[in-house]
């Protein structure tokens, strides 16, 4: 049976198996299935992968595992004098697809994906940033419609109150704090696991809702 992919085509997902599991440490069927489709259609376009063709890959090519595999050495990596930086993903197939991770590490940034259901615990975002600014906001909104009564909030006025909220909310000492409270610099464990075992009791304590037939 002659091979979809040639044995270039097939070496290029090997090397992306590697690096994805370096700085991803997750490789899924559906990945790979991905990364092939993705060869395909730059060169035929008609042509897809069957259904037992991830199977046979991995037959021909038994180094590779679809959680861990073997790892990327220094000489796979981009030769420039340019300093290296992280960015912190989550496991969203658009932030794990081979352009993207190719296009990271030749700028010499290493791409870094947050552990599966852990985003409410290490996001950034999330836990140090999202909440200020909805706090920052409504305060912006609140001074507009005290000032303007009478006026409708508009997209200028949106984009007005929007800014003065990122200004308040989105600040140096804001960002720097989810770095600690996530533990992911300076690195610290046992800040996630603390997080997480609070958010789990506060979650048993609440009262369930009893289910009123009347409602329906």
């Amino acid at each position: 049976m002659q091979q979809l992919l040639s044995t270039g085509e097939e070496e290029a997902i090997v090397d992306w198996c590697r690096r994805m599991s370096d700085f991803f440490s997750l490789v899924t069927m559906l990945m790979l299935v991905s990364m092939a489709v993705a060869i395909l259609q730059a060169r035929s376009p008609q042509v897809i992968p069957g259904i037992h063709w991830g199977h046979r890959f991995l037959s021909r090519h038994p180094s590779i595992k679809l959680k861990y595999t073997i790892s990327t050495t220094a000489s796979d990596l981009p030769d420039t004098h340019a300093p290296w930086r992280i960015l912190i993903v989550d496991g969203h197939s658009s932030h794990v697809a081979w352009p993207v991770v190719a296009y990271v590490l030749n700028h010499r940034i290493v791409p870094y994906c947050l552990p599966p259901h852990s985003t409410h615990l290490m996001q950034l975002l999330d836990i140090a940033c999202f909440r200020p600014l909805e706090r920052a906001y409504r305060a912006a909104l609140q001074d507009f419609i005290y000032e303007h009564p009478e006026q409708s909030l508009g997209k200028q006025e949106f984009w007005d109150c929007l800014c003065i909220a990122h200004d308040q909310a989105l600040t140096m000492t804001n960002i720097l704090s989810g770095f600690e409270v996530s533990g992911i610099w300076p690195y610290c464990s046992e800040k996630v696991v603390d997080r997480y075992q609070n958010i789990t009791e506060e979650a048993q304590s609440r009262p369930s809702t009893p289910f009123q037939m009347d409602h329906l």
